[in-house]
């Protein structure tokens, strides 16, 4: 039984594809002392096709081999792992190794995943009929070595995370949700590294680092929302324990966000417009105290547009620096 929240009109499915158990399991169940036998165990998938009825397009190769060895003497021993994971098709191709250790204690995961994606040739494996249209090429990369239990934003420290994402002449949309978006070029950067470039920051220390850069984009959300922008870029990173409650020292955040045009339009015509825009911001503890936040923000602008109803401002060739950080003794006196 497969839910038709996971494979939508199921019944149009047309594959080969079929699951295969091998299970071998040596030794004896040792009650006295708490000893199981030990096993490996194969999951697998045979290079299969899957698709839809009606439609030529389809995915020519899906395949899975994954292993699981437990051993009774040293159950800490176990593990599991993904051989080889593989999608392969019309405009689409995705594959998965790995391991995953420790399945008894805090699972260990090491894992990589590289996919390819042509939106006009791998909607056509979709059914007949399906409210999404789409052209423009995605490529994707994670790298994941961690702990199951740091893959929470409040042990992202601890972690080893790579992620990269292009994606080129992307022209998509839903239409019966007039859900709309293009986008030229553009490519997303994450990841998790040792500190040993910002000055500000203590080298060494845990950095969660973001990257955007995006050539044009337009979204558009039914009537609600509009964003158009040109030439967007930004680049930030932030001590990796950012959300680690347990602390009360401030934490590094440091990063640019820069434009030649950037246009952001809500349903009541509400507008803002900026036009070669600069901005450096961070984020950093007080000198005289770690637990203040000292806010540093400059902004160079050509044009500033803001428009509401009747109300219109316009600033050109607009810059500014601040620098602020929260004044202790007020803040104390008001506690009192």
């Amino acid at each position: 039984y497969i839910p038709e929240a996971i494979v939508p009109q199921k019944e149009k499915v047309n594959t080969n594809a079929h699951l295969s158990v091998d299970a071998s399991i040596y030794g004896t169940y040792d009650a006295a002392a708490g000893e199981l036998p030990s096993a490996n165990i194969t999951i697998g998938i045979p290079h299969s096709y899957i698709g839809f009825k009606g439609r030529k397009e389809k995915i020519k190769d899906l395949h899975l081999n994954a292993t699981y060895h437990f051993r009774g003497d040293n159950p800490d021993s176990n593990m599991v792992r993904i051989n080889s994971f593989g999608i392969d098709g019309t405009g689409i191709t995705a594959k998965t190794d790995g391991t995953i250790k420790d399945l008894m204690e805090d699972p260990y995961i090491n894992l990589n995943f590289g996919g390819y994606l042509n939106l006009d040739s791998a909607l056509q494996i979709l059914p007949a009929g399906t409210d999404i249209y789409g052209s423009g090429i995605v490529e994707a990369s994670v790298d994941v070595k961690s702990r199951l239990s740091n893959l929470t934003p409040y042990n992202l420290a601890k972690t080893n995370l790579k992620g990269n994402i292009k994606a080129k002449n992307i022209n998509a949309g839903i239409p019966s949700k007039k859900i709309y978006c293009t986008l030229y070029g553009g490519e997303i950067k994450a990841g998790s590294a040792a500190n040993t470039h910002d000055t500000t920051i203590k080298a060494g220390t845990r950095m969660i680092g973001l990257y955007i850069n995006i050539d044009s984009t337009y979204i558009r959300y039914a009537d609600s929302l509009i964003v158009k922008g040109r030439s967007i870029k930004f680049n930030g990173h932030n001590e990796a324990s950012l959300f680690d409650t347990t602390s009360k020292v401030v934490k590094p955040f440091n990063g640019t966000l820069s434009a030649s045009s950037f246009e952001l339009r809500g349903a009541d015509s509400t507008t803002l417009a900026v036009r070669s825009t600069t901005n450096k911001f961070s984020i950093l503890p007080h000198k005289g105290n770690m637990e203040i936040p000292s806010i540093h923000l400059n902004s160079n602008s050509r044009r500033i547009l803001f428009r509401q109803d009747v109300n219109f401002i316009s600033v050109t060739n607009g810059t500014f620096d601040l620098q602020a950080h929260r004044n202790d003794a007020e803040t104390k006196m008001r506690e009192t």
